[in-house]
């Protein structure tokens, strides 16, 4: 890693007596990061996608072709998965869970999302 981002082993040994401590330290400049204002063309809306998530425009279009309750709120839902999938994803990477079984749980959940819509399926 150190040769990626061009220091010494030695300076990061000196910063860093574990690959925890550096995790830990790429974690929180990754957390800070992400609270700071966005700037550029993204902030200007210029050359950004529609408002919305991808996830957005899907659950809606569940909802239109009857694989999702109408009564749901598509939006929040989409919200509900991306945060159950990064969870889960993360539970993954640092050994907590296996990925069959994150899978297990993923599926489980979308099964009880589309099962209470009328004429449901998974396809």
């Amino acid at each position: 890693m150190p040769a990626l981002v061009r220091v010494s082993l030695n300076l990061v040994e000196y910063y860093f007596e574990t690959k925890a401590q550096l995790l830990h330290a790429a974690l929180e400049r990754l957390e800070q990061q992400s609270h700071r204002p966005r700037t550029g063309r993204a902030a200007r809306g210029r050359g950004t996608r529609p408002p919305g998530t991808a996830a957005d425009r899907r659950a809606g279009a569940g909802q239109r072709d009857g694989a999702l309750d109408r009564q749901r709120d598509a939006a929040a839902e989409a919200a509900h998965l991306l945060s159950l999938s990064h969870g889960l994803g993360t539970c993954v990477l640092i050994g907590r869970r296996g990925a069959d079984a994150a899978t297990e749980v993923l599926c489980a959940h979308l099964g009880q999302l589309f099962a209470q819509a009328p004429h449901a399926g998974l396809r």
